[in-house]
């Protein structure tokens, strides 16, 4: 077992709020691993990474998945790069990923799959209101990783996103979805176990919730596990 500190990278943007990342250095730190911000112009962590989370964040450039931009909306191309190089060296490199809301999407489109852009017009059960409590009821598929480590078949979470997960990318499966039956999170299949995990809300902002806080579990417990390390981030 490896006893070297864990240490995880979160990504997210140059500029703007990033309560996301607090939030998750918050859990991180209580579950005595060591959280590094990393975005476009943030310089990479001296330290061998063990695992890393995608954080949340502005809509992904339709280019990205061929679909159609809005017209106005102010999309972050650079980060979307460096994300989506960022996953691609976890997955060579075997290193357990979370992604949250827009990185589980990106996520998605980095394993070659698409996105809906905008699911507005698509909710029929649910509000289109963005909610940082929980207001939406998922159901979570049975013997799914998700499952395992929240310990639910069913969760109310929360809700702030308009993009959404369409056709799921190589080997990722839909694990949960919502009333609408929009896809609420996928994990990976057939790659040695990797734990591989995108979720379409914000279980940092949940840390009150013990099944959210697992996830994050989860996430160090594969990390602390593995023999991976990124060390050119």
């Amino acid at each position: 077992m490896n006893t070297e500190p864990i240490h995880i990278a979160v990504t997210g943007p140059d500029r703007g709020l990033k309560l996301g990342w607090w939030a998750s250095y918050c859990i991180l730190r209580g579950l005595e691993a060591q959280a590094h911000y990393m975005s476009p112009s943030n310089k990479p962590p001296k330290v061998p990474i063990s695992g890393v989370i995608i954080g949340g964040g502005s809509d992904i450039q339709p280019s990205h998945y061929q679909g159609d931009p809005i017209i106005g909306y102010p999309y972050d191309p650079a980060r979307d790069s460096f994300e989506l190089d960022i996953i691609k060296q976890a997955l060579a490199h075997k290193l357990p990923i979370l992604g949250i809301c827009r990185g589980a999407q990106l996520l998605n489109v980095a394993k070659g799959g698409n996105l809906i852009a905008d699911v507005r017009p698509l909710r029929q059960h649910s509000s289109n209101r963005n909610y940082i409590t929980p207001s939406k009821l998922i159901t979570i598929a049975t013997d799914s990783r998700l499952e395992k480590l929240t310990q639910r078949n069913k969760l109310k979470v929360n809700s702030l996103h308009k993009q959404a997960i369409n056709r799921p990318g190589k080997n990722l499966t839909v694990v949960a979805r919502d009333k609408d039956q929009l896809v609420q999170a996928v994990e990976a299949k057939g790659e040695n176990d990797q734990f591989v995990l995108g979720v379409q809300w914000h279980p940092e902002y949940l840390p009150y919730k013990q099944s959210q806080r697992h996830i994050f579990r989860g996430l160090c417990t594969a990390a602390k596990a593995s023999q991976a390390r990124l060390f050119n981030c």
